[in-house]
């Protein structure tokens, strides 16, 4: 019988947060195969939908659709999960739950999750819904994360980054007098930005909790050409700075007046 014409149920904890999930076919044949799973390729969005027919959680009604993403070990992947699906995001290894995403918001069409490939290999995505009672269609997409975390960045950039219970620090080389604005977004996570920019001897030039929209953070300031450091964590202490978040570091310069004679 194909996996198409299969009923099946998620059981266990995936959802609820426990460390394994079985998948289990109403017809008592072996449980469904990783395998079976549509695989995600990178920086790809693929369309999909929560439906009666979907995986359902015996333990709570969420029905959910799985994936299989290929990670190399090291790296740090972030899932998006777009569209009218009210979504919640969990990544599994070996049946083990590596981390998982519960949208805050009940009304949001939108839910991230960021996470570390400790070994390389296969690894289970599945998309949810928030509640037993959360259908519809969505776009998924995997991609990798490079990280900036201890090295350069510079006006122009727009980086994500996972926070993991630290503080993080960032070297910012300023070549040319400007205004400089640097952003920092949550998220996912535990993520209640603050920001911090600090001059090369480590003096604290300007630093910012909520100066930003929806709670972000937010510096903008005239810089003369040098490197400095950024340091981003959350406004409720570095333990609790857990999540995904963006970091974007714009120049505005600064125009030219010229007084014409006459002019005070």
């Amino acid at each position: 019988m194909k996996l198409s014409t299969i009923f099946a149920a998620i059981i266990g904890a995936v959802i609820a947060g426990g460390g394994t999930a079985y998948y289990y076919q109403q017809d008592q044949n072996p449980a469904v195969s990783q395998s079976a799973f549509p695989v995600l390729a990178l920086d790809k969005a693929h369309p999909g939908e929560i439906n009666s027919t979907s995986l359902v959680n015996l333990s709570n009604g969420v029905r959910s659709v799985p994936y299989t993403l290929d990670a190399e070990a090291g790296l740090f992947y972030k899932i998006d999960v777009t569209g009218a699906l009210r979504a919640q995001i969990s990544v599994l290894q070996n049946g083990m739950l590596v981390a998982n995403s519960k949208q805050g918001d009940a009304k949001a069409s939108a839910s991230v999750l960021a996470f570390k490939a400790e070994t390389g290999g296969k690894y289970d995505v599945i998309v949810s819904g928030i509640d037993a009672n959360a259908y519809g269609p969505f776009s998924v997409t995997a991609t990798p994360l490079k990280s900036y975390v201890g090295g350069v960045v510079e006006a122009g950039m727009d980086i994500t980054e996972i926070a993991m219970g630290r503080k993080q620090s960032f070297t910012l080389e300023v070549k040319e007098p400007a205004i400089y604005t640097i952003d920092m977004k949550a998220d996912q996570g535990e993520v209640d930005p603050y920001l911090d920019l600090l001059d090369r001897a480590g003096r604290e030039i300007a630093s910012d909790d909520d100066g930003g929209d929806n709670y972000d953070a937010k510096i903008q300031t005239y810089l003369e050409p040098g490197t400095y450091t950024i340091q981003t964590s959350s406004a409720l202490g570095a333990d609790t700075f857990n999540g995904t978040y963006r970091l974007l570091i714009n120049k505005a310069d600064i125009p030219e007046v010229s007084l014409k004679s006459g002019d005070v």
